[in-house]
């Protein structure tokens, strides 16, 4: 039953295309392209969430380029240059290069609306400089990337850059309020932010807590939509929301 949703999620997302250089022909390249690096480099998301995420980036009117956050051994960077090559964006690729940071006493365990539980501990989803380069210069567009390695806190207040379309899989609360504080300032209206974490409530009612974007950012937190259960079974872990 999946893979029927997915072969109609994919029929749909060609279907989508909006002209120009947006054709359904370019779609069912980038499908194609997405699905050879789903089986060359392991993957921590669904194959539908990252054509979300690409949809976002064919088609958004705003000028900018992408920013990643956390890219794992390079199979959503891989993906992601190849939609950034095709819409003419730079793609920058922020990660330790070294796996999670040590996560504080509120970011070991994580609770899905599910049910389910996630524990992290340090080092996890660790890809190296190196690892993720080679895959996305084997399967992507290595030219439309630049690499940030080092930890948010000290790479993002440096990052001067207004993003189009953002791309967040952080896995903890204090990486995700950092993306936040530092990126959603810089996005202009009608930029949207992906998180992978949308299924996942203790990370989505701390990030998205009122009382913490008031005090920090001063505003009242956007509208997540996906939250709680992502987009259906074929992307359960993606929401997003927009820069107004």
């Amino acid at each position: 039953m999946q893979a029927i949703r997915l072969r109609i999620f994919v029929h749909d997302f060609i279907r989508r295309a909006m002209g120009g250089a947006d054709t359904p022909a370019s779609r069912r390249e980038i499908v194609r392209r997405f699905r050879e690096v789903h089986r060359h480099v392991p993957c921590a998301h669904q194959p539908a969430e990252l054509l979300i995420v690409a949809e976002a980036i064919l088609t958004s009117p705003v000028a900018g380029p992408v920013v990643e956050l956390g890219c794992y051994l390079g199979g959503s960077t891989a993906k992601l240059s190849l939609a950034c090559r095709h819409t003419g964006r730079r793609l920058i690729v922020c990660d330790s290069f070294e796996g999670l940071p040590a996560p504080e006493a509120d970011d070991e365990v994580h609770r899905v609306l599910t049910g389910r539980v996630k524990r992290y501990e340090v080092g996890a989803y660790r890809g190296t400089l190196e690892t993720v380069r080679e895959n996305v210069r084997r399967w992507g567009a290595i030219e439309c990337c630049e690499f940030v390695p080092g930890l948010y806190e000290e790479t993002l207040p440096k990052l001067d850059v207004a993003p189009a379309v953002v791309f967040e899989d952080a896995d903890l609360i204090r990486s995700g309020r950092t993306v936040f504080e530092h990126l959603w300032p810089r996005m202009p209206e009608g930029a949207k932010l992906f998180t992978h974490e949308a299924s996942v409530d203790t990370f989505t009612r701390a990030v998205f807590d009122p009382v913490w974007w008031h005090k920090t950012l001063g505003e009242c937190p956007p509208m997540l939509y996906g939250a709680g259960y992502g987009f259906g079974q074929h992307a359960v872990n993606l929401g997003w929301c927009q820069k107004r």
